[in-house]
Protein backbone atom coordinates (compact mmCIF):
# COMPACT_ATOMS: atom_id res chain seq x y z
CA UNK A 1 0.00 0.00 0.00
CA UNK A 2 2.80 2.42 0.86
CA UNK A 3 4.53 1.62 -2.44
CA UNK A 4 1.27 2.32 -4.30
CA UNK A 5 0.97 5.69 -2.56
CA UNK A 6 4.50 6.60 -3.63
CA UNK A 7 3.76 5.62 -7.23
CA UNK A 8 0.57 7.70 -7.27
CA UNK A 9 2.44 10.67 -5.79
CA UNK A 10 5.15 10.39 -8.47
CA UNK A 11 2.53 10.23 -11.24
CA UNK A 12 0.78 13.28 -9.80
CA UNK A 13 4.06 15.21 -9.66
CA UNK A 14 4.83 14.22 -13.24
CA UNK A 15 1.44 15.39 -14.51
CA UNK A 16 1.25 18.71 -12.71
CA UNK A 17 4.75 19.79 -13.66
CA UNK A 18 4.47 19.05 -17.39
CA UNK A 19 5.00 22.48 -18.96
CA UNK A 20 1.78 22.26 -20.98
CA UNK A 21 -0.33 21.90 -17.82
CA UNK A 22 1.21 24.66 -15.72
CA UNK A 23 -1.19 27.35 -16.94
CA UNK A 24 -4.19 25.18 -17.72
CA UNK A 25 -4.96 22.89 -14.82
CA UNK A 26 -7.10 25.23 -12.68
CA UNK A 27 -9.72 26.28 -15.23
CA UNK A 28 -10.98 22.76 -16.11
CA UNK A 29 -11.28 21.97 -12.40
CA UNK A 30 -13.29 25.16 -11.74
CA UNK A 31 -15.51 24.27 -14.67
CA UNK A 32 -15.92 20.63 -13.63
CA UNK A 33 -16.76 21.66 -10.04
CA UNK A 34 -19.51 23.98 -11.30
CA UNK A 35 -20.81 21.66 -14.03
CA UNK A 36 -21.35 18.87 -11.50
CA UNK A 37 -24.37 20.90 -10.37
CA UNK A 38 -26.39 20.02 -13.46
CA UNK A 39 -24.62 17.04 -14.99
CA UNK A 40 -24.90 14.50 -12.17
CA UNK A 41 -27.24 13.14 -9.52
CA UNK A 42 -27.81 15.65 -6.69
CA UNK A 43 -26.02 13.56 -4.04
CA UNK A 44 -23.34 12.22 -6.38
CA UNK A 45 -22.05 15.73 -7.03
CA UNK A 46 -20.74 15.99 -3.45
CA UNK A 47 -18.56 12.92 -3.93
CA UNK A 48 -17.23 14.32 -7.21
CA UNK A 49 -16.55 17.71 -5.67
CA UNK A 50 -14.73 16.19 -2.72
CA UNK A 51 -12.34 14.50 -5.16
CA UNK A 52 -11.80 17.88 -6.83
CA UNK A 53 -11.16 19.44 -3.41
CA UNK A 54 -8.42 16.84 -2.81
CA UNK A 55 -6.81 17.89 -6.10
CA UNK A 56 -7.09 21.55 -5.11
CA UNK A 57 -5.42 20.85 -1.77
CA UNK A 58 -2.54 19.04 -3.45
CA UNK A 59 -2.06 21.84 -5.97
CA UNK A 60 -2.30 24.47 -3.24
CA UNK A 61 0.70 22.89 -1.55
CA UNK A 62 2.78 23.60 -4.66
CA UNK A 63 4.05 27.19 -4.67
CA UNK A 64 3.58 27.77 -8.39
CA UNK A 65 0.01 26.50 -8.55
CA UNK A 66 -0.94 28.37 -5.42
CA UNK A 67 0.33 31.60 -6.97
CA UNK A 68 -1.72 30.95 -10.13
CA UNK A 69 -4.85 30.27 -8.07
CA UNK A 70 -4.33 33.46 -6.04
CA UNK A 71 -3.91 35.42 -9.28
CA UNK A 72 -7.16 33.99 -10.68
CA UNK A 73 -9.00 34.68 -7.45
CA UNK A 74 -7.85 38.27 -7.27
CA UNK A 75 -8.92 38.80 -10.87
CA UNK A 76 -12.46 37.82 -9.80
CA UNK A 77 -13.42 36.52 -13.23
CA UNK A 78 -16.96 35.18 -13.80
CA UNK A 79 -15.78 31.55 -13.92
CA UNK A 80 -14.10 31.84 -10.54
CA UNK A 81 -17.04 33.72 -9.00
CA UNK A 82 -19.38 30.93 -10.18
CA UNK A 83 -17.06 28.34 -8.65
CA UNK A 84 -16.97 30.14 -5.28
CA UNK A 85 -20.75 30.49 -5.36
CA UNK A 86 -21.03 26.71 -5.69
CA UNK A 87 -18.62 26.23 -2.77
CA UNK A 88 -20.79 28.47 -0.57
CA UNK A 89 -23.92 26.59 -1.70
CA UNK A 90 -22.28 23.29 -0.78
CA UNK A 91 -21.12 24.51 2.62
CA UNK A 92 -24.62 25.79 3.41
CA UNK A 93 -26.34 22.54 2.44
CA UNK A 94 -23.79 20.18 3.99
CA UNK A 95 -23.70 21.98 7.34
CA UNK A 96 -27.50 22.19 7.49
CA UNK A 97 -27.85 18.47 6.73
CA UNK A 98 -25.10 17.50 9.18
CA UNK A 99 -26.58 19.46 12.08
CA UNK A 100 -30.14 18.33 11.28
CA UNK A 101 -29.02 14.68 11.34
CA UNK A 102 -27.19 15.19 14.64
CA UNK A 103 -30.32 16.68 16.17
CA UNK A 104 -32.36 13.66 15.07
CA UNK A 105 -29.79 11.32 16.62
CA UNK A 106 -29.81 13.34 19.84
CA UNK A 107 -33.62 13.38 20.06
CA UNK A 108 -34.16 9.67 19.41
CA UNK A 109 -31.29 8.44 21.59
CA UNK A 110 -32.48 10.70 24.42
CA UNK A 111 -35.87 8.96 24.39
CA UNK A 112 -34.29 5.51 24.05
CA UNK A 113 -32.06 6.20 27.06
CA UNK A 114 -35.18 6.71 29.19
CA UNK A 115 -36.36 3.11 29.38
CA UNK A 116 -39.77 3.97 30.82
CA UNK A 117 -40.47 6.60 28.17
CA UNK A 118 -39.30 4.27 25.40
CA UNK A 119 -41.36 1.34 26.70
CA UNK A 120 -44.46 3.54 26.81
CA UNK A 121 -44.33 4.05 23.02
CA UNK A 122 -46.30 1.83 20.66
CA UNK A 123 -44.12 -0.67 18.77
CA UNK A 124 -44.92 1.06 15.48
CA UNK A 125 -43.73 4.39 16.92
CA UNK A 126 -40.54 2.74 18.18
CA UNK A 127 -39.86 1.29 14.72
CA UNK A 128 -40.41 4.69 13.09
CA UNK A 129 -37.95 6.34 15.45
CA UNK A 130 -35.41 3.56 15.02
CA UNK A 131 -35.67 4.04 11.24
CA UNK A 132 -35.14 7.81 11.62
CA UNK A 133 -32.13 7.12 13.84
CA UNK A 134 -30.49 4.69 11.42
CA UNK A 135 -31.02 7.01 8.46
CA UNK A 136 -29.55 9.95 10.38
CA UNK A 137 -26.53 7.93 11.55
CA UNK A 138 -25.82 6.75 8.03
CA UNK A 139 -26.14 10.23 6.51
CA UNK A 140 -24.29 12.27 9.11
CA UNK A 141 -20.96 10.51 8.59
CA UNK A 142 -20.82 11.50 4.92
CA UNK A 143 -22.26 14.98 5.38
CA UNK A 144 -19.76 15.86 8.11
CA UNK A 145 -16.78 14.70 6.03
CA UNK A 146 -17.95 16.72 3.03
CA UNK A 147 -18.79 19.74 5.19
CA UNK A 148 -15.39 19.82 6.91
CA UNK A 149 -13.55 19.49 3.59
CA UNK A 150 -15.62 22.28 2.04
CA UNK A 151 -14.94 24.56 5.01
CA UNK A 152 -11.24 23.75 4.69
CA UNK A 153 -11.39 24.89 1.05
CA UNK A 154 -13.11 28.13 2.10
CA UNK A 155 -10.50 28.52 4.82
CA UNK A 156 -7.42 28.61 2.63
CA UNK A 157 -9.17 30.57 -0.12
CA UNK A 158 -10.27 33.32 2.27
CA UNK A 159 -6.82 33.36 3.88
CA UNK A 160 -4.75 33.71 0.70
CA UNK A 161 -7.24 35.03 -1.86
CA UNK A 162 -9.98 37.00 -0.05
CA UNK A 163 -10.77 39.48 -2.84
CA UNK A 164 -13.83 37.70 -4.33
CA UNK A 165 -15.52 37.58 -0.94
CA UNK A 166 -15.55 41.37 -0.69
CA UNK A 167 -17.95 41.51 -3.63
CA UNK A 168 -21.66 41.97 -2.91
CA UNK A 169 -22.63 38.89 -4.91
CA UNK A 170 -20.64 36.59 -2.61
CA UNK A 171 -20.03 38.54 0.61
CA UNK A 172 -23.64 38.77 1.73
CA UNK A 173 -24.29 35.07 1.16
CA UNK A 174 -21.11 33.94 2.89
CA UNK A 175 -21.77 36.19 5.91
CA UNK A 176 -25.31 34.82 6.23
CA UNK A 177 -24.05 31.23 6.01
CA UNK A 178 -21.37 31.78 8.65
CA UNK A 179 -23.73 33.63 11.01
CA UNK A 180 -26.40 30.96 10.66
CA UNK A 181 -24.01 28.12 11.46
CA UNK A 182 -22.33 29.87 14.38
CA UNK A 183 -25.84 30.39 15.78
CA UNK A 184 -26.55 26.66 15.37
CA UNK A 185 -23.24 25.56 16.88
CA UNK A 186 -23.01 28.02 19.77
CA UNK A 187 -26.54 29.32 20.35
CA UNK A 188 -29.21 28.41 22.84
CA UNK A 189 -30.00 25.07 21.17
CA UNK A 190 -26.42 23.81 20.82
CA UNK A 191 -27.08 21.04 23.35
CA UNK A 192 -29.42 19.45 20.80
CA UNK A 193 -26.28 18.60 18.78
CA UNK A 194 -24.66 16.66 21.61
CA UNK A 195 -24.59 12.91 21.02
CA UNK A 196 -22.93 9.99 22.78
CA UNK A 197 -19.37 9.08 21.68
CA UNK A 198 -19.63 11.68 18.92
CA UNK A 199 -16.03 11.64 17.71
CA UNK A 200 -15.72 7.86 17.63
CA UNK A 201 -19.08 7.19 15.99
CA UNK A 202 -19.43 10.11 13.57
CA UNK A 203 -16.15 12.09 13.60
CA UNK A 204 -18.23 14.86 15.13
CA UNK A 205 -15.89 17.34 16.83
CA UNK A 206 -17.87 20.54 17.35
CA UNK A 207 -15.01 22.66 18.65
CA UNK A 208 -12.97 21.96 15.51
CA UNK A 209 -15.92 22.82 13.28
CA UNK A 210 -16.49 26.07 15.19
CA UNK A 211 -12.79 26.79 14.70
CA UNK A 212 -13.09 26.33 10.94
CA UNK A 213 -16.02 28.74 10.75
CA UNK A 214 -14.27 31.31 12.95
CA UNK A 215 -11.12 31.04 10.79
CA UNK A 216 -13.13 32.22 7.79
CA UNK A 217 -14.44 35.19 9.79
CA UNK A 218 -10.91 36.11 10.87
CA UNK A 219 -9.40 35.71 7.41
CA UNK A 220 -11.89 38.15 5.89
CA UNK A 221 -11.79 40.54 8.84
CA UNK A 222 -8.03 40.84 8.38
CA UNK A 223 -8.49 41.69 4.71
CA UNK A 224 -11.10 44.44 4.77
CA UNK A 225 -13.82 46.13 6.83
CA UNK A 226 -16.24 45.34 4.02
CA UNK A 227 -16.99 41.87 5.35
CA UNK A 228 -17.95 43.34 8.74
CA UNK A 229 -20.62 45.31 6.88
CA UNK A 230 -21.93 42.12 5.29
CA UNK A 231 -22.16 40.53 8.74
CA UNK A 232 -24.01 43.55 10.13
CA UNK A 233 -26.48 43.51 7.23
CA UNK A 234 -27.58 39.98 8.15
CA UNK A 235 -30.65 40.65 10.29
CA UNK A 236 -31.60 36.97 10.65
CA UNK A 237 -28.61 35.29 12.31
CA UNK A 238 -26.23 38.11 13.27
CA UNK A 239 -25.80 37.88 17.05
CA UNK A 240 -22.82 39.20 19.01
CA UNK A 241 -23.79 37.07 22.02
CA UNK A 242 -23.50 33.88 19.96
CA UNK A 243 -20.10 34.96 18.61
CA UNK A 244 -19.02 35.57 22.20
CA UNK A 245 -20.07 32.02 23.02
CA UNK A 246 -17.99 30.78 20.08
CA UNK A 247 -14.92 32.51 21.49
CA UNK A 248 -15.62 31.00 24.90
CA UNK A 249 -15.74 27.52 23.35
CA UNK A 250 -12.53 27.99 21.37
CA UNK A 251 -10.60 29.46 24.30
CA UNK A 252 -11.70 26.73 26.73
CA UNK A 253 -12.93 29.39 29.15
CA UNK A 254 -16.01 27.41 30.12
CA UNK A 255 -17.27 23.86 30.07
CA UNK A 256 -17.79 23.26 26.33
CA UNK A 257 -21.38 23.13 25.15
CA UNK A 258 -22.79 23.12 28.72
CA UNK A 259 -25.61 25.63 29.29
CA UNK A 260 -26.74 27.12 32.55
CA UNK A 261 -29.48 24.75 33.85
CA UNK A 262 -31.81 27.61 34.75
CA UNK A 263 -31.32 30.17 31.96
CA UNK A 264 -30.21 27.74 29.18
CA UNK A 265 -27.36 30.03 28.06
CA UNK A 266 -23.70 29.06 27.60
CA UNK A 267 -21.92 29.47 30.93
CA UNK A 268 -19.18 32.13 31.04
CA UNK A 269 -18.18 31.64 34.69
CA UNK A 270 -19.42 28.26 35.99
CA UNK A 271 -19.59 27.70 39.75
CA UNK A 272 -20.51 24.60 41.76
CA UNK A 273 -23.22 24.83 44.42
CA UNK A 274 -23.03 22.71 47.63
CA UNK A 275 -25.77 20.51 46.16
CA UNK A 276 -23.46 19.61 43.25
CA UNK A 277 -25.35 21.64 40.65
CA UNK A 278 -23.35 23.92 38.36
CA UNK A 279 -24.60 27.38 37.35
CA UNK A 280 -23.23 30.49 35.71
CA UNK A 281 -22.05 32.84 38.47
CA UNK A 282 -24.02 35.85 37.22
CA UNK A 283 -27.31 33.93 37.29
CA UNK A 284 -26.88 32.44 40.77
CA UNK A 285 -25.68 35.81 42.09
CA UNK A 286 -28.78 37.49 40.69
CA UNK A 287 -30.89 34.84 42.44
CA UNK A 288 -29.05 35.36 45.74
CA UNK A 289 -29.83 39.07 45.67
CA UNK A 290 -33.49 38.12 46.06
CA UNK A 291 -33.24 34.93 48.08
CA UNK A 292 -30.33 33.40 50.05
CA UNK A 293 -31.37 29.90 49.05
CA UNK A 294 -30.27 27.15 46.68
CA UNK A 295 -32.78 27.24 43.78
CA UNK A 296 -32.63 23.45 43.47
CA UNK A 297 -33.39 22.39 47.04
CA UNK A 298 -34.23 25.64 48.90
CA UNK A 299 -31.36 25.09 51.39
CA UNK A 300 -29.60 28.18 52.70
CA UNK A 301 -26.90 29.38 50.32
CA UNK A 302 -24.34 32.21 50.41
CA UNK A 303 -21.86 33.56 47.87
CA UNK A 304 -18.95 32.17 49.90
CA UNK A 305 -20.20 28.62 49.28
CA UNK A 306 -19.87 28.94 45.49
CA UNK A 307 -16.82 27.12 44.13
CA UNK A 308 -15.31 27.89 40.68
CA UNK A 309 -15.82 25.03 38.25
CA UNK A 310 -13.22 25.47 35.50
CA UNK A 311 -11.70 23.00 33.08
CA UNK A 312 -8.60 25.18 32.60
CA UNK A 313 -7.19 28.23 34.31
CA UNK A 314 -9.01 31.55 34.36
CA UNK A 315 -7.70 34.10 31.85
CA UNK A 316 -5.51 36.73 33.41
CA UNK A 317 -7.18 40.03 34.12
CA UNK A 318 -10.70 38.62 34.39
CA UNK A 319 -12.24 39.68 37.69
CA UNK A 320 -15.64 39.76 39.28
CA UNK A 321 -17.31 43.03 40.13
CA UNK A 322 -19.22 43.21 43.40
Amino acid sequence: LERLKLVIRDIFQLIVFISSTLHKIWHPNFQFYSDAEAGTDFYEKFSIRRNIQVIFQCLWNETYYRSVMIYLARACGPEFIRFINMVINDATFLLDESLAALKKIHDVELVMANKDEWAALEREEQQQRESILEDAKRQVRSWLIYAKDTLELLGYLTRDAPQPFAQDVLGDRLASMLNHNIAQLCGRKCMELKVRDAAERFQWEPRKLVGQVVDVYLNLAAFSDTFAEFIAHDEVSNNHIVRGSALEILSHESTPFVPDPVMDTLMEDPVRLPSGHIMDRKHIMRHLLSSQTNPFNRATLTEEELEPEWIGSRPLGRKHNC
